[in-house]
């Protein structure tokens, strides 16, 4: 029996995608964090890599959100505002 692999098949289970390396069937984006822990792993680096990831905070809009849940969202979206305008302009330079 032939096995058959689907061509995009995510996976973001470290555990899984670290044996679909090792086995041979898969190859992945890797955090460098994660991949010095791993050294039965070869890991080629992307020296200019132009990868996005997009997150997402939510909460009840009709719900109570203490004093820290509101700092915290605050300082996300301020954060990651910065962090975009701080790409953008680099960006831009290059």
């Amino acid at each position: 029996m032939q096995m058959q692999l689907a061509r995009d098949a995510p996976v973001d289970e470290h555990s899984a995608v670290s044996y679909f390396i090792r086995t041979g069937i898969g190859i992945a984006f890797w955090p460098e964090s994660l991949g010095e822990k791993i050294t039965s792993i070869k890991l080629l680096r992307i020296n200019q890599p132009i990868c996005v990831r997009t997150y997402q905070i939510t909460w009840l809009q009709d719900r109570y959100l203490s004093k820290a849940a509101h700092t915290f969202r605050e300082y996300l979206i301020s954060y990651f505002a910065s962090l975009q305008a701080r790409l953008s302009e680099a960006t831009i330079r290059e």
